[in-house]
């Protein structure tokens, strides 16, 4: 008995295949997309941690603005829990190659710490040879074993590589040319070896063991930085003594006059692998994609679970007569039911463990295909999340087989007798419409019983608008977060920041003098005078760490910065007033602030001052306070200039690009920040963010075809003997076709209406989950995109109407009318 029933399953699925392959496509679909996106993000990381990992990379570094010596090293060595310590060197020179001049960064390849990833050819065996970045080569004309002239010294190129420590397209400041680094070139260090160390890279005990960026990874990190800082301070004294201590000690025993403060004080900076920037924006663009993983997928999957547990209720419905005749032939029901359970079983783990496989390896793939625009990591690691899969695909086996089950038990109650009769129909009632008769007389025969039928069967009727508005939802969604990001960037750097150039100054810098050279530059329009620093604010209990500008003439600021209020959009160029403060409207959301409220801001010695919040302006990019000079001083002390926001008049990018290389070289500055730069690297990653997004459009899509294709064979399969009467009364095939599709119209303009109207809450619920510290979306959705949704929801009706026509050509009328009796 146990054979037969066997083989009646498999024949079941010969019988179904249509079915069948609507619930694997449907597992296949929910399962894959949700774990393809589960996995994209810890992808991301694995593929960072393993090239970190395969060349040996820092995981702290320490420079200082005078050079780090042996004994620093010694006195690092001795910190707990650090593993290696390793001094580098490093300088910048100048390329000059077919009438160009680029600027290069020389680095002293070491063994033992930020190994190279070798593309091509070999590392350098002399001092006489080099490894270069494969750009170098190709924008040149040049190619391995070549030689170039570098400070008057001729070295021959011997191979191309990748570095570590620079592997996105962010290229590093320089005080030479115009203040970036062209290309990037490793030799042997003892051809650039100096007094003093510019780098010292640490690795710490454990951390290599520990995926990068985890919280275990960051609390060994935080522990050993906190370590590092208790002898900060002695080694800049003991830097500074080496240095200064003779002539201190002579000007004191000969009484010779001497102004200490014209002595630069030697500063450490402990960095960490969060802030070199190549690193930083590859773990933003994990979060970012891990963000709209943790809801969008969800939905995703609902939808298609949702559509599959109709599917079975309706197969069981239509097996009734079928099931009654296996219960009086002696089958008890568990054998009944589990019939369905094998069914439903095969299909939805076939399809979610291709979904798992197709989904895992295909989804993260084409995910990083698109940020290997931003980034040169040459090894990409795609693994199978075990764990959040089966996960995935046990919520489908519950979800759809224990509804086969529950179906199973209720209508294996009835004797065998009453099963094998067909179920009695629904009775025919009534509408609302009906009793509006100047309306109901006036509609044709055809478009009553349409009318009809959508209130007849409701449980159908209301999965098909629940599936249609789902699917339709999602891809407004997702064309609602193009939307919603494709404008922020050119708002911000055209409509808020107007300036051009933010020149960073030194401790030393003569600010009046060097204020009056740039006003008298002829391309310069505009020069404001800025103190610019990061702090940390709080508002009930939750913390940020925001950008705070200071300008020294808060009438001025307008014109470089346009603070527009979020609450009125004709109140712009806002400045600050004394004892209050304006803040950025993302900052204001993450911490529920509101105007009027009072902030928390910590100064340098962690102490608390509380500042009223007086204006709350647009800003889609990282997050700004803005403080007058007499609110400043009251928290931080004096106040000093060290910075420069620079509005060039309308000149060309020669001329721009030779001012950075005017003022670059000046001691005064330290380095120049341009806002086209800024502006470049936020299109790289919204664009990222944009490829994302094409591919939640192109799944949701995929979802809507088959969750129309699927309803619309139940829609079939539950009115065979309708349609075949409809047949026997003489309807010819397009008068058939008309009354079952006008439902499936009805239905799916239902459907996209509801699934436009809340598509855009729906987008806006992901975006205020998703939506990163660093950035605020424009919450908008664009007419075209409602446009695009609708059309593209009734492109897929239309498809499967073409193919439901053919499905109704092959009810045959005979069959589908035979009594079981």
């Amino acid at each position: 008995m146990k054979n037969k029933l066997l083989k009646h399953i498999f024949m079941k699925i010969k019988d179904n295949y249509k079915r069948f392959l609507s619930l694997l496509c449907m597992a296949l679909l929910g399962v894959g997309f949700y774990a393809g996106i589960q996995a994209a993000s810890p992808d991301m990381i694995k593929t960072l941690d393993n090239f970190y990992d395969e060349n040996n990379v820092y995981d702290i570094e320490v420079v200082s603005n005078l050079g780090l010596t042996k004994e620093d090293v010694k006195e690092l060595s001795k910190v707990k829990n650090i593993e290696k310590v390793v001094g580098t060197y490093s300088k910048d020179a100048y390329l000059n190659l077919n009438n160009k001049q680029y600027v290069l960064k020389l680095i002293g390849l070491n063994k033992e710490i930020n190994n190279v990833y070798l593309e091509e050819g070999r590392l350098p065996s002399n001092n006489n040879e080099i490894v270069v970045e494969k750009a170098l080569l190709e924008d040149n004309n040049l190619k391995i074993n070549d030689s170039i002239s570098i400070e008057n010294n001729n070295y021959k190129i011997v191979g191309t590589m990748l570095s570590p420590l620079y592997f996105s397209n962010d290229r590093p400041t320089t005080t030479l040319g115009n203040g970036k680094v062209n290309y990037l070139v490793y030799l042997n260090e003892n051809v650039i070896k100096q007094d003093v160390y510019t780098n010292v890279y640490l690795t710490i005990k454990g951390a290599k063991d520990k995926i990068t960026n985890s919280k275990e990874y960051k609390k060994s990190i935080e522990k050993a930085t906190t370590n590092i800082e208790k002898i900060k301070k002695d080694r800049e004294t003991a830097r500074y003594d080496e240095l200064y201590g003779d002539i201190i000690k002579q000007a004191e025993t000969y009484n010779i006059p001497l102004d200490k403060t014209a002595l630069t004080t030697p500063k450490w900076y402990i960095f960490d692998r969060t802030d070199n920037n190549s690193y930083k924006e590859l773990i933003n663009g994990s979060e970012n994609l891990k963000q709209i993983g943790n809801v969008f997928p969800i939905i995703f999957f609902c939808i298609a679970i949702l559509v599959s547990l109709i599917s079975m209720m309706r197969m069981i419905e239509e097996d009734r007569t079928e099931n009654g005749t296996l219960k009086s032939l002696g089958f008890n029901s568990f054998q009944i039911t589990s019939k369905y359970i094998i069914y439903s079983l095969f299909a939805t783990v076939i399809g979610g463990l291709l979904g798992i496989v197709m989904g895992s390896l295909l989804i993260p793939r084409v995910v990083w295909n698109a940020y290997k625009t931003m980034f040169t990591i040459p090894k990409f690691i795609c693994d199978i999340d075990t764990s959040a899969n089966i996960i995935g695909l046990l919520i489908c086996i519950i979800c759809i087989c224990g509804t086969a089950i529950f179906v199973c038990i209720k209508n294996l109650k009835d004797v065998p007798a009453n099963l094998m009769r067909p179920k009695a129909p629904k009775i025919g009632k009534k509408i609302l419409l009906e009793h509006i008769t100047f309306i109901w007389k006036r509609l044709k025969f055809s478009s009553k019983i349409t009318i009809r039928n959508i209130f007849r069967y409701k449980s159908r009727v209301l999965t098909t608008i629940i599936g249609i508005t789902g699917c339709t939802a999602l891809i407004l969604t997702g064309f609602g977060l193009r939307d919603s990001i494709k404008g922020i960037n050119n708002f911000q750097f055209t409509n808020i920041f107007k300036y051009d150039k933010m020149l960073m100054l030194s401790e030393t810098a003569n600010t009046s003098t060097l204020k009056n050279e740039l006003l008298n530059n002829p391309i310069v329009k505009e020069v404001v005078e800025t103190n610019i620093n990061t702090a940390t604010i709080s508002y009930n209990k939750k913390e940020q760490e925001v950008t705070i500008i200071v300008p020294e003439v808060s009438k001025e600021l307008k014109k470089v910065i346009n603070l527009i209020d979020v609450s009125d959009n004709k109140k712009e160029n806002l400045t600050p007033k004394d004892n209050t403060c304006i803040i950025s409207e993302k900052t204001s959301r993450l911490l529920n602030i509101k105007v009027g409220d009072k902030i928390t801001i910590l100064d340098d010695n962690n102490k608390k001052h509380q500042v009223k919040v007086d204006k709350i302006v647009k800003n889609y990019i990282n997050q700004y306070l803005y403080l007058s000079k007499t609110a400043y001083e009251k928290i931080f002390g004096n106040y000093k200039t060290n910075s420069y926001l620079v509005k060039l008049n309308n000149v060309s990018a020669k001329e721009k690009n030779n001012f950075d290389e005017g003022y670059i070289s000046k001691s005064e500055i330290t380095s120049i920040v341009n806002n086209i730069d800024m502006k470049n690297t936020m299109n790289d990653i919204i664009g990222s963010i944009g490829s994302i997004v094409a591919i939640l459009i192109v799944a949701a899509a995929l979802l809507a075809f088959v969750v129309l294709y699927n309803l619309s064979n139940i829609n079939i399969s539950e009115r065979k003997r309708e349609i075949a009467t409809l047949k026997v009364l003489g309807f010819y095939p397009s008068e058939v076709d008309r009354y079952i599709t006008r439902e499936t119209i009805i239905l799916t303009a239902i459907g996209i209406t509801l699934g436009l109207l809340s598509g855009s809450y729906l987008c806006h619920y992901i975006i205020s989950t998703c939506e990163p510290d660093y950035l605020l979306f424009d919450r908008r959705v664009d007419t075209i995109s409602y446009i695009l949704s609708a059309l593209m929801t009734i492109i897929f009706t239309i498809i499967v109407n073409i193919v439901t026509h053919y499905n109704l050509k092959k009810i045959n009328m005979v069959s589908s009318l035979k009594n079981v009796e």
